[in-house]
Order: structure tokens, then sequence, then C-alpha cells
């Protein structure tokens, strides 16, 4: 019964546009709803522990060095094997397949608007210089109006959540309880 009136109250006054659909698509938090699968390739320069001003800035000029030569035409995977000190290194940097909601957040920030062979970075963070490439992209076997709906339904939680507390505490600050002791 509770649930019924709040959806009568509150779900009346939600609505959720074309326009707001595609945003919150656009956006990070839409990303975790798409179906977008990503082949990344990865290098990373590592800094040594504990870094100094002058370890950060000789690994930030290797990774600028190692993007330079990058986009002149190096094989990624090759640099990758050469320089790279993560675990994928031997593989060439190879991340393989993710879902847009797996790849990690630093990299997310600059996936939107990533076209397929792009080369980007390097992308500082605590562990080091990072430089990744889109090997390829694919959607998922979502249908685009599947992707449509979810991101609706996710909307439409969202402004709901939110109005509901809203109303909460409308229906609290317009509420007269007189506590009487016998």
């Amino acid at each position: 019964l509770l649930a019924k009136i709040q959806q009568r109250e509150v779900g009346s006054l939600i609505h959720v546009s074309k326009k707001d659909i595609d945003a919150f698509l656009a956006s990070p938090a839409g990303q975790e709803h798409s179906d977008i699968e990503y082949h990344l390739a990865h290098i990373l320069i590592a800094m040594p522990e504990p870094p100094t001003a002058a370890a950060i800035s000789r690994a930030r000029l290797t990774a600028e060095s190692v993007v330079k030569e990058l986009k002149n035409g190096a094989d990624f995977a090759q640099i990758a094997m050469e320089k790279s000190t993560t675990q994928q290194a031997l593989q060439g940097g190879d991340l393989g397949w993710h879902k847009a909601a797996s790849v990690p957040t630093l990299f997310m920030k600059v996936l939107p608007g990533f076209g397929v062979g792009e080369i980007r970075g390097p992308i500082e963070d605590s562990s080091g210089f990072h430089i990744i490439k889109l090997l390829d992209k694919r959607q998922g076997t979502d249908n685009p109006m599947q992707l449509q709906e979810k991101a609706a339904e996710a909307l439409y939680r969202r402004q709901f959540e939110a109005q509901l507390v809203r109303w909460l505490k409308q229906l609290r600050a317009d509420s007269d309880v007189e506590i009487v002791q016998p």
C-alpha cells in the first residue's frame, strides 16, 4: 500500500526525456549501463618508490618520449615489451576486451571520443605514467533500444529516489504531531 502511494505521489512528478537519456549514456555513469566493449593496450612507465621530484620528472620525460615514438609509427606491442612495467608487457601490453564498467576510471576519462588505433597519454597517477591505445571497440549484445530502456530505467530510479526524499521531508514538515501523556 505504501509503495502504491509513493508511486502515485512521487512517480507522477518524474519525466525522463530522450535528451536526458542521451546525455546519461554519454556520461561516465551511463557508461556503466552500456554494453560497449573496448580492446585496449597499455604501457606503464612506473615511478620508483618513493617518488622524488627528479624521478617523477624522468618518468614523465620517458613517457612523453614513448608517446612521441608511437605517434611516429613505432609498434605499440614492441615498445610495451621493451618499456612497460605491467604484467601484460610481454603480451605487447594487450589488456584484452573489457566492458565499459570494468575499464579503470582513469582510462574511462579519455575513452569517450577515442577512435580505434588512437594513442592517448601520458596519463599520470600514483603508479606512474600510462599510455593507452584503443585496439578495437564493439557494441555488445544489447540493441540500441534496449540500452535506451536501461538508461531510462536508471534515470527514473535516480529521480524517483531523490524526489521521494523531498516528498518525505515535506510530509514531515507539514505534519503536526502532538504527543499526549496520559
